[in-house]
């Protein structure tokens, strides 16, 4: 549901609560081969990327139910539109840049929720999002952002090869 963090929310967000036990229940009642989850949280204004609060339990509560998860990590997050500002600034993309050392953390925190779970594959497309450790607002001619941290559809479709790539290392089973 559109607003809401996935598992849990913070006090006052009853409907987003309801919402995540009941989409929780349906995935382990659908038991579909795959569910992607977002796995850490990145911050607008700093490197504080963090896990997902609560999202473990959830996690084994699928790879329980013989459900595979996927867990991506969150993609940097800006205290501006990257779209507008890569459109007022085209001609000097380099105004909306930023290195990614001050979007995300040195290190996936998520990658403990895989450690011991053979049924729980993380993918991290930083390096498509941020290519040498730029974070720009357009690649190869494709904006990458639609606002301050919602990837555009056609950018994430070039992620798609890396994506697939990482996790079939990683000996997942589409």
């Amino acid at each position: 549901m559109g607003g809401c963090k996935f598992p849990t929310q913070p006090e006052g967000w009853e409907e987003c609560a309801a919402f995540n036990r009941d989409v929780t229940q349906e995935i382990l009642d659908l038991r579909p081969a795959n569910v992607l989850v977002i796995s850490t949280a990145a911050s607008a204004t700093s490197a504080d990327e963090v896990p997902i609060n609560e999202l473990a339990p959830v996690v084994d509560r699928f790879t329980e139910a013989g459900i595979n998860v996927i867990a991506l990590r969150d993609n940097p997050r800006y205290d501006y539109n990257m779209y507008v500002c890569g459109q007022v600034n085209l001609r000097n993309l380099s105004n909306c840049s930023m290195q990614v050392s001050e979007k995300l953390a040195p290190v996936n925190p998520s990658l403990g929720l895989a450690e011991f779970n053979p049924r729980v594959y993380t993918v991290d497309l930083t390096e498509q999002i941020c290519p040498n450790g730029t974070c720009r607002p357009v690649e190869g001619n494709v904006f990458i952002y639609i606002d301050d941290n919602h990837i555009s559809k056609a950018y994430g479709s070039t992620m798609s090869v890396e994506m697939e790539s990482q996790l079939l290392t990683q000996g997942w089973d589409p």
